[in-house]
């Protein structure tokens, strides 16, 4: 045996005790600290899954589905990257190589690289089998409908936040309230659930809207079409039952797309403002009327096309000579117009406009809303008044254009323009009901001999105005040929149903109301028509 021998055993020896004596002190004395090293509880949140929009009939306007997330991730703490594998993730993702560097320099359990991320990349990185690699899955929101109600739905973020329209103004609804529970992980971040629940999840509440499906496809079929005849730069339909202000569908051109997110809000329905020009004139026929300062029949002295007033002339879009209080409704003769509405006092003028909800908001349910404007009562005078009796010098919401007419409408109240079907309704009375009849009439014979010709239905009564208005730009005032054109209007006359509002921003060639709004209106009113509402003979 060589000499040697004995002292490799001694050495081995040695070893085997060093190693028993330090597994005995990690086994029995240092037992409870490397367990709780290992070992430990940590609170998670239970996320739920958010809830689902419908339409009034129950179709999914927008709805969570399981999938992976647009998120990526590494967990550089418990796996290994070699620069081979950061430069795949890299190409894949379309990013500089030094932010995937940087996330895995972090030694993180979970370290985001990109939270936009395409479908395609993430199909790309599956593909790779990279342990540590994090492609979380979670709940995605998904919009049957797409560009037809993205502009009225909103979107949510990565977190199914809502971002924007109902998704942001429901929120609190949909998202309903995560819970919490205890589990158990271990040092390499497996979790062991331990079945103990801190807080019970509470899941969202479903959002039931008024919006009509297939109503909202005609509205936005019918708008399609003003491309081929004004080429405007945005134009909406909005029908709304009078009774309720239940919103039954709002369209856009040009459609909603994702990219228009960030600038894109609820498309003109709650916070876009705009002068609304001769839609004005029949809320100030109610005034008048109701003061007993006009008759139907009564004959106005319409200028020949132009009016002074303090100095300033104002002209008409025709030289009318004498008209009837009836036919200056009618054929909207601004002249004639504005000297009727120079017979209110200047309170008075003002207050009828408050009264039917201009000036201020109107509570829908979409945000922000704008509450439009009116002058002080200290700025009015017969010039502004004669500026506000054509509809300039003013500005209105489209929320705030129905929430009027549909007082005309109904009998004399205000109701708040909705799209929740459990929205409170709420009655204020605004107009006298007294001579809403006498209104109508006019209003009747304005689509049917007058400036909403085009707008007319065969077989179907209904009252309705046009208007058309000049835009203002910032620095340079009225611009010759800018304008918003728009027709407005209910049916069946004596028991209405439906309100139509289409509005035609910067429309090129033609550009009356009467041109360019009332045939959307028609077609709309048209398809309304085949699908129950009753018909009334004019």
């Amino acid at each position: 045996m060589s000499r040697r021998t004995p002292f490799f055993y001694a050495f081995v020896g040695l070893w085997i005790l060093a190693l028993a004596l330090r597994l005995g002190q990690i086994q029995i004395l240092q037992h409870d600290e490397y367990l709780a090293r290992s070992l430990h509880t940590q609170k998670v949140e239970e996320f739920v899954r958010r809830a689902d929009i419908l339409d009034r009939n129950g179709r999914l306007l927008a709805g969570s589905a399981a999938g992976f997330s647009l998120s990526v991730a590494l967990d550089a703490r418990s796996a290994s990257f070699t620069p081979a594998d950061l430069q795949a993730v890299a190409t894949c993702l379309r990013l500089p190589l030094d932010r995937v560097r940087a996330a895995a320099a972090k030694r993180s359990g979970y370290a985001v690289i990109t939270r936009k991320a395409e479908y395609e990349q993430i199909q790309a990185l599956r593909a790779l089998g990279l342990k540590g690699l994090l492609l979380p899955r979670q709940h995605q929101r998904v919009y049957p409908y797409e560009e037809l109600t993205e502009h009225l739905l909103g979107f949510v973020d990565y977190k199914e936040d809502g971002q924007a329209g109902l998704e942001q103004r429901y929120d609190g609804r949909l998202n309903g309230r995560p819970g919490s529970k205890l589990v158990l992980r271990d040092s390499r971040r497996a979790s062991y659930d331990l079945d103990q629940v801190l807080e019970a999840p509470e899941p969202g509440v479903p959002l039931e809207t008024t919006l009509d499906i297939p109503l909202q496809f005609v509205c936005a079929q019918a708008l399609a079409g003003l491309e081929a005849v004004c080429r405007p730069a945005w134009a909406s339909a909005t029908v709304m039952d009078p009774h309720t202000g239940a919103l039954l569908a709002h369209a856009i051109w040009p459609p909603f797309t994702p990219d228009s997110r960030g600038r894109v809000r609820d498309e003109h329905l709650a916070s876009h403002f705009f002068e609304p020009g001769s839609i004005i004139k029949p809320l100030l026929a109610e005034a008048v009327l109701a003061k007993g300062l006009a008759r139907p029949g009564e004959v106005i002295a319409c200028g020949y096309g132009s009016t002074t007033v303090l100095g300033r002339t104002i002209r008409d879009h025709a030289e009318y000579g004498n008209l009837t209080f009836t036919e200056t409704l009618m054929f909207s003769s601004n002249v004639g117009c504005i000297k009727w509405g120079q017979r209110l006092s200047d309170e008075a003028f003002l207050d009828r406009l408050q009264r039917f909800g201009l000036g201020r908001r109107t509570g829908i349910d979409l945000s922000p809303e704008s509450s439009g404007s009116l002058p002080p009562l200290r700025r009015v005078n017969a010039l502004t008044k004669a500026y506000m009796s054509i509809g300039q010098g003013m500005a209105v919401t489209h929320a705030q254009v129905l929430q009027a007419y549909a007082a005309l409408a109904n009998g004399g109240d205000l109701v708040t323009p909705h799209w929740a079907k459990d929205f409170p309704v709420v009655r204020t009375p605004a107009a006298d009901p007294k001579v809403l009849g006498t209104l109508r009439d006019i209003l009747t014979q304005t689509v049917t001999a007058g400036t909403g010709k085009k707008a007319e239905v065969a077989g179907v009564a209904w009252a309705g105005k046009t208007g058309t208005a000049q835009k203002a730009e910032a620095g340079r005032g009225y611009v010759e040929g800018n304008y918003v054109s728009s027709f407005v209007g209910w049916f069946p006359v004596e028991r209405p149903e439906v309100l139509i509002f289409v509005v035609v921003s910067e429309p090129q060639g033609l550009y009356y109301g009467s041109d360019v709004a009332a045939p959307v209106a028609r077609d709309i009113a048209f398809y309304l028509s085949l699908e129950g509402v009753p018909r009334e003979t004019v």
